[in-house]
């Protein structure tokens, strides 16, 4: 725009004093569940809902590559939360373009040729501990399963992670 006179080269020089690069959405994993919990509230907040998402949403969430960045993610927690009648966003309530629906080649339905189911658990585990700052007793209520068992998988794959808490 410089180059084509559609931009004040002052302005430009002013602006540039600083560079920043943001990575895409696609590159923070932890930032698309962070944002969708901030979203989440704000639109639980203006349509006077009270809406969270399943554990396999949010995994559904995590795995979509956000070619619209923030702004997509945005609509799309917008839109699911205004088009939903339940309490819990499942993984069939989103969007076709991130559920897949039909879709042989989504990512999740082809995920275990790229990753090994236990890595995934794993994974997932990992993302649930950081999200509840290492609070089993949420963490189990969240991933679907006990207090009890969500310790003896932390402690099944503690040796190969260095990331769980204690």
């Amino acid at each position: 725009m410089l180059k084509d006179g559609r931009f004040r080269e002052d302005l430009y020089y002013r602006l540039k004093v600083v560079n920043i690069k943001i990575p895409p959405l696609r590159e923070r994993g932890k930032d698309v569940l962070l944002l969708s919990g901030i979203f989440i509230k704000e639109f639980n907040r203006e349509f006077r809902k009270n809406i969270k998402f399943s554990p396999d949403s949010e995994g559904l969430l995590l795995l979509h590559q956000w070619k619209g960045n923030v702004r997509e993610l945005r609509n799309v927690i917008e839109r699911t939360v205004l088009l939903s009648d339940k309490d819990t966003i499942m993984a069939e309530d989103l969007p076709q373009e991130i559920s897949g629906d039909g879709d042989k080649n989504h990512p999740l339905l082809n995920i275990e040729k790229i990753v090994p189911l236990e890595k995934l658990d794993e994974m997932y585990i990992k993302i649930v501990l950081d999200r509840t700052k290492g609070n089993r007793s949420e963490a189990a209520r969240l991933l679907g399963i006990t207090r009890q068992r969500l310790s003896r998988k932390i402690k099944e794959y503690r040796p190969k992670l260095t990331l769980l808490p204690s």
